[in-house]
């Protein structure tokens, strides 16, 4: 912590003061400046099941099974890491973000898509393969290879590539 002292002398009357007496007042202050140190960031956990199992889980099944057991998991909070992969804006002003799930290794990459009202600063300057944690809720799982989150899910941190 850092302190500052500084003074001001103040003249002229103080009559009907309530907390002056004399003639003559002298103010000193201290200011604290707080730094907060730096710290590392907290680290973020992925949370299971993650998109590629999700698809796996329904490869298998029949077409009938299908449509039900994609439902299962609409709803559910998500903490992935993606890598920034297209933004484009669609016809109603919202900005359509592709992500891809990279787990190595893998014969598959599946998608995740959302929608954002507007782009963040920090996504404007992101390159592609740029990596994303995003938080959110399962919206849809569309195919065998994407899933959609809920409109605006929280970018909790946009890994700036070096080079």
């Amino acid at each position: 912590m850092k302190e500052t002292v500084g003074s001001a002398a103040l003249s002229g009357p103080i009559k009907d003061s309530q907390v002056a007496a004399g003639s003559n007042i002298t103010q000193t202050s201290v200011i604290h400046h707080h730094y907060s140190p730096d710290k590392p960031e907290p680290e973020l956990t992925l949370t299971l099941p993650d998109p590629l199992s999700i698809l796996q889980s329904l490869d298998n099944l029949t077409p009938y099974d299908l449509n039900h057991a994609r439902e299962k998991f609409v709803g559910l909070r998500v903490l992935w890491r993606i890598t920034l992969s297209k933004v484009f804006k669609e016809g109603d002003g919202r900005w359509a973000i592709a992500g891809i799930f990279r787990v190595e290794p893998s014969y598959r990459s599946p998608i995740v898509i959302f929608y954002l009202s507007s782009v963040p600063p920090e996504l404007k300057v992101a390159q592609r393969e740029t990596p994303i944690w995003v938080r959110g809720a399962v919206k849809y799982v569309a195919d065998s290879s994407s899933i959609w989150l809920e409109d605006n899910p929280e970018l909790l941190r946009i890994e700036h590539l070096s080079g």
